[in-house]
């Protein structure tokens, strides 16, 4: 008995100078009634072979989808993440954006970068995460130099242990709120993640977060049925959906009302303190920034910090809040009518 298919050695005619060679087939296993992951050894067909018990894998049971966790392989290879920033340098040309700048931010640790409109403050965040390039200095990411790794290894990195909230949104426009806010877990669930059938837009986490940043029930919308400020909490949840070690944020609250900025940076601060999670915050807004544990003043020649106690923290918000909501407010550009 040959091994192959009736009739298609027959078909095939051996090229001039060659022969063909046929296999005979592999020795025959009869198939067992017994299940494949019994704990009792069957009688091997080969013999001077004892099996081994088998185990039942790991997607022999799936599990229900609530239970699925964020795939956490990467970020717990990381040591814990500490950003360092050592003279970095920017420049545009003959124009020099910001040099000179030193950081350190520390797990867990909540920062806020404040400066003058045009100072950099943006484009810095977008350095810290590797998205753009700078002419001196060094960026250190849990201990991995930012400027010695390709636009690949960049990208896993901050796919796995990076949060990033864009000032501009940056939402899939043909997709709903809830597969906007899922794609971090799709992006980096693993093979028996996806052997789950049940779609990522509903995973539980995904309803959480969006009860947390109050978009409860808007789910199945589009962005383009949304509003700016709906929109902005849409990229907040999205950045924080798979509890990234490092968050950065450019201007989160700078597109809402003065009652969802404050429930915005409740968020933030509870992914800082409960989950180790640092936080780096570019913002315009003295109450977000009165949140940080510390408050960085970026100037053109180098930056500036200091500590924020809990007492100045307090002070400083509620004054900071009076301000924001001052300044807000539709009637304070109109003249007084004269009486």
């Amino acid at each position: 008995m040959k091994w192959g298919r009736p009739g298609y050695h027959s078909r095939m005619q051996p090229l001039p100078g060659t022969r063909r060679i046929e296999l005979d087939p592999p020795p025959y296993i009869p198939y067992s009634q017994e299940s494949p992951f019994s704990d009792t050894p069957t009688a091997s067909p080969v013999a001077g072979l004892t099996p081994s018990p088998l185990a039942a894998p790991a997607y022999a049971a799936p599990l229900p989808h609530a239970s699925v966790q964020a795939p956490a392989a990467a970020p717990s290879a990381l040591p814990p993440l500490t950003l360092r920033i050592t003279g970095l340098t920017k420049r545009y040309g003959d124009t020099t954006v910001f040099e000179n700048v030193n950081l350190r931010v520390e797990p867990g640790e909540f920062v806020a970068i404040v400066g003058e409109s045009g100072v950099g403050k943006s484009t810095l965040l977008n350095c810290m995460a590797g998205l753009d390039g700078w002419d001196a200095g060094s960026v250190l990411l849990a201990g991995a130099d930012l400027g010695a790794m390709d636009d690949t290894a960049r990208a896993l990195l901050r796919r796995s242990a990076v949060g990033f909230v864009f000032q501009a949104f940056h939402v899939l426009p043909h997709l709903d709120v809830a597969q906007n806010i899922a794609l971090p877990l799709m992006l980096l669930s693993t093979a028996a993640d996806k052997k789950i059938k049940t779609p990522w837009a509903q995973d539980p986490r995904v309803e959480d977060m969006l009860a947390a940043v109050g978009l409860e029930g808007l789910g199945n919308r589009l962005p383009q049925q949304l509003s700016g400020g709906q929109l902005q909490r849409v990229a907040i949840a999205r950045a924080l959906i798979h509890r990234p070690q490092l968050l950065l944020a450019d201007e989160p609250t700078g597109n809402l009302d003065p009652a969802t900025a404050a429930k915005v940076m409740d968020v933030l601060s509870t992914q800082a303190r409960e989950h180790g999670t640092s936080v780096v915050l570019v913002t315009h807004s003295q109450a977000a920034a009165a949140r940080a544990d510390r408050i960085c003043n970026l100037r053109a020649d180098g930056m500036d910090s200091f500590r924020n106690t809990r007492d100045e923290r307090s002070a400083r918000g509620e004054q900071s809040e009076k301000d924001d909501r001052r300044d807000r407010s539709p009637t304070r550009s109109q003249p007084r009518r004269p009486r």
